[in-house]
């Protein structure tokens, strides 16, 4: 829920466009790619604070589970930061079909279930075939929630850690200029439609 891998399909990019909400957006003196950042931050914030400690909590009352002293461990806000930026990119490319189609919801559902696959939900990517293993390692989705879940429990060090890290910073930028691109492009669309 911190990453937020798992947004609100009721309220967002997507839907504002469809409903014609977007215009109230367009006013606003930031842009729709930087609101779903803010956006992202301000959720997860929200979590982090209100959810995660319960979490730690029952983790070490229950199960005795710590997260290990590490120094690698002072990475873990800035590959928590990274992974809200990746997520919010990959999240708003999906919602920016939504200048073109009709519905996002294809787009949407295909990002949540390849986000899971391959970003390490369902099974850890250490555990996946070496093939599989090579497509996480290349595409953007490790970048949302595997890398710093690795680096919360001390799974990433050396060069795993700084490829982990690098990986979250090159999609992150990627994933933002390509948003930024689609924005300009949907919102000239949008005109084109009539608004």
């Amino acid at each position: 829920m911190v990453i937020g891998i798992f947004p609100d399909y009721r309220y967002n990019l997507a839907e504002r466009v469809r409903t014609g909400e977007i215009v109230s957006d367009l006013v606003r003196p930031v842009g729709l790619y930087w609101r779903e950042v803010a956006e992202r931050f301000g959720t997860g914030g929200h979590y982090l604070v209100t959810r995660a400690p319960a979490v730690f909590a029952a983790g070490w009352l229950v199960y005795g589970l710590l997260p290990p002293l590490r120094p690698e461990l002072l990475l873990f806000p800035v590959s928590l930061a990274l992974a809200l930026v990746a997520s919010a990119g990959l999240w708003f490319l999906a919602c920016s079909s939504a200048f073109w189609r009709e519905s996002a919801a294809g787009e949407l559902s295909a990002i949540v279930f390849v986000n899971t696959l391959l970003g390490g939900v369902f099974v850890p990517l250490d555990f996946y075939p070496e093939a599989l293993r090579w497509l996480a390692d290349a595409l953007p989705f490790r970048a949302t929630l595997y890398t710093p879940v690795a680096i919360f429990t001390g799974k990433l060090s050396g060069d795993a850690l700084a490829f982990g890290l690098l990986h979250q910073v090159v999609w992150a930028a990627l994933l933002a200029a390509i948003a930024l691109q689609l924005e300009s492009r949907g919102l000239r669309r949008l005109a084109a439609q009539g608004g």
